[in-house]
């Protein structure tokens, strides 16, 4: 089992309105922290990244991906919200045009289009294909009107 992740949050407002800094703020293993309070852990070891509030969002979606067992609705949720963080973070997904006079040695082009696209991204994360990744963005779409 993986431990649970947090990141490191300043100027963090607790609950009762209090502002702290050096707080530990739970990105992802939720559950795993429910399971070790119940036997009864006082302490539990936690990966620390330190990450923005985008990379941690995304990295507590390819979490739920990977390793929770969810919906075809949750599923298609989580997958269209990753593609709106990453469309954020990297620009739109598709239909980009890059200039022919930018080549590498090789003759391809430079530039973005050499990046993992998204779908190919979530399908690794997945275990699916890039269209069954496409299909449930489009599932998402009709749900979420």
């Amino acid at each position: 089992m993986n431990p649970p992740a947090v990141c490191i949050r300043n100027d963090f407002a607790l609950d009762d309105g209090e502002i702290c800094d050096a707080v530990p703020v739970l990105i992802y293993g939720h559950h795993r922290l429910l399971a070790l309070k119940k036997r009864g852990e006082a302490a539990v070891e936690c990966i620390v990244y330190d990450v923005d509030d985008l990379h941690a969002e995304l990295m507590e979606i390819d979490e739920n991906l990977a390793r929770s067992e969810l919906t075809p609705a949750e599923e298609s949720a989580y997958i269209l919200r990753r593609k709106q963080i990453w469309e954020e973070m990297n620009g739109p997904v598709g239909g980009q045009n890059f200039p022919t006079n930018d080549l590498r040695v090789d003759g391809r082009r430079k530039g973005e289009q050499h990046h993992k696209q998204f779908a190919a991204e979530v399908a690794e994360v997945t275990g699916s294909s890039k269209r069954d990744v496409n299909l449930k963005i489009a599932r998402a779409r009709e749900l979420w009107r």
